[in-house]
């Protein structure tokens, strides 16, 4: 899994491009590394979109934020791991089932779901009501036996709900087993959720941007609805 933190999203980096060095405004989600080399996801403002470049390809990042400046890669690499956010992330999917809290077993089927449309909601305090509802209905077409249960108790089991960074990763997981149908459905409800209060915000086209990659990475073909974002 890469190393990801939500604290690199306000600087002006240098990058090789076409053999000419170009500076963009710029924020770097996540870090991975493979096969000796490491690739960083960067989001470009100018041009709204995320983009994955090697480190070679990267040659100054100034951090605006704290005005701190990085010629050496490597150094900027150490220093995303260690305030990294990411805490052990657990691969095995099915530990996702396993840990979900005793009383809410009528959610189990789509519990991984459940959680990353939660994390979601949560980006957005002010909005969550609204997001809420549109957890609900995911949860009532997926589950029609949820409609005979009331709004009251479905919402005190979404309380119940684990949401952490660390939940979120390992539910993601499960974004890969789901056949094109369930996946539609699914990114119809997240976008959603995300668009509910008029706009895209820039921690939830992070997020978005975690789950683009992952599915590069499995050799998964995205689906239109994600690559619009």
């Amino acid at each position: 899994m890469p190393y990801t933190t939500d604290k690199f999203y306000n600087l002006q980096i240098e990058l090789v491009k076409n053999g000419q060095t170009t500076s963009e405004k710029a924020g770097i989600s996540s870090i991975s590394e493979k096969d000796d080399t490491a690739f960083f996801n960067v989001f470009i403002y100018r041009l709204d979109k995320s983009y994955i470049f090697e480190k070679h390809f990267i040659t100054k990042i100034h951090d605006l934020n704290n005005d701190k400046i990085y010629t050496n890669i490597n150094s900027f690499i150490s220093e995303f791991k260690k305030i990294s956010n990411e805490k052990n992330i657990v691969k095995t999917v099915n530990l996702v089932a396993n840990t979900k809290p005793k009383g809410i077993d009528f959610l189990a089927p789509i519990y991984s779901d459940i959680v990353i449309l939660l994390f979601f909601a949560d980006n957005d305090v002010d909005d969550k009501k609204l997001k809420l509802q549109i957890v609900n209905e995911y949860i009532l077409q997926k589950l029609p036996q949820a409609n005979n249960l009331s709004p009251i108790y479905i919402n005190k089991c979404l309380n119940a709900v684990e949401i952490s960074k660390t939940s979120f990763y390992q539910s993601i997981l499960t974004l890969l087993n789901k056949n094109e149908q369930d996946l539609s459905y699914f990114f119809k409800i997240l976008i959603k959720i995300c668009l509910s209060d008029g706009r895209l915000h820039y921690t939830e086209r992070l997020y978005i941007a975690e789950i683009m990659q992952m599915f590069r990475q499995h050799n998964r073909e995205l689906l239109k609805k994600i690559k619009i974002l």
